[in-house]
């Protein structure tokens, strides 16, 4: 059974007053499957808290996922509708911020079974992927998209580094939310981008719409912190970024 970890403090911010807003008693692991009848499932309360200083929502408890993401399998990568917002998502990085760049470096933090990162190969761009799954790398690589076997650490961005070791883009589409902790991640891919022009891109659910639309599936163990554009603008400023677009793609 995964080990948890009690959190005390804002994951952004580090603030210490939170306040609660949701619990979703015993709760499964979304995507795990379990490997035999008496294996016991994975259950444990999702209680949601809001930090007030910086507004970022999140759980204050870390599951080990270590083992669990080592046989992930979840893809999106035979859906038609996906498949044209990733050719629409790299067209448009590369005309919106880079016009008078023919080629890109760009790595993919949770880059899945690699098709995002294939579109941008396909369009003549440099592509690393960076995934911790066994079975997503093991498809990622057989179309022909280089790809780490790893989770995005500190440790092992000097390997990502001999491999790419300045990046136009750094991409991660709902991979942000999964980071137990976003504040060495957020200086860790900016290490790996052009300090000049280097840019980073990333999708992942919006905390005001989920409430609108009462998404609550989207409280998971495996999601840490759920931004919406004011706590992502703040803690993206507060880490030394600046933002220069949100939402430009309907």
């Amino acid at each position: 059974m995964p080990d948890i970890l009690q959190i005390r403090k804002c994951r952004m911010c580090e603030n210490t007053h939170l306040i609660p807003f949701l619990n979703l008693p015993q709760m499964p692991l979304t995507d795990y499957f379990l490997h035999s009848p008496e294996e016991p499932e994975f259950l444990a309360d999702i209680s949601i808290h809001v930090c007030t200083r910086c507004w970022t929502a999140q759980t204050l408890h870390n599951v080990d996922v270590s083992e669990y993401y080592k046989e992930y399998a979840y893809t999106v990568g035979a859906s038609a509708f996906t498949g044209r917002f990733m050719q629409l998502l790299a067209e448009s990085i590369a005309q919106k911020f880079f016009p008078h760049k023919q080629t890109l470096n760009v790595i993919e933090i949770g880059s899945g079974d690699g098709q995002q990162l294939k579109v941008f190969k396909n369009m003549g761009h440099n592509v690393l992927g960076i995934e911790p799954s066994e079975i997503l790398t093991r498809k990622a690589i057989e179309i022909g998209v280089p790809t780490l076997n790893m989770l995005f650490t500190e440790e092992g961005i000097e390997q990502i580094k001999a491999l790419m070791p300045e990046a136009d883009v750094v991409l991660m589409t709902y991979t942000f939310d999964h980071i137990p902790f976003p504040v060495p991640i957020l200086a860790g891919v900016s290490s790996l981008l052009n300090p000049a022009s280097g840019i980073f891109v990333f999708e992942n659910h919006d905390f005001e719409k989920i409430t609108e639309r009462m998404e609550f599936c989207l409280f998971e163990h495996e999601h840490s912190i759920y931004l919406h554009e004011y706590s992502a603008r703040k803690a993206l400023a507060m880490n030394g970024y600046r933002v220069l677009d949100v939402n430009w793609l309907p």
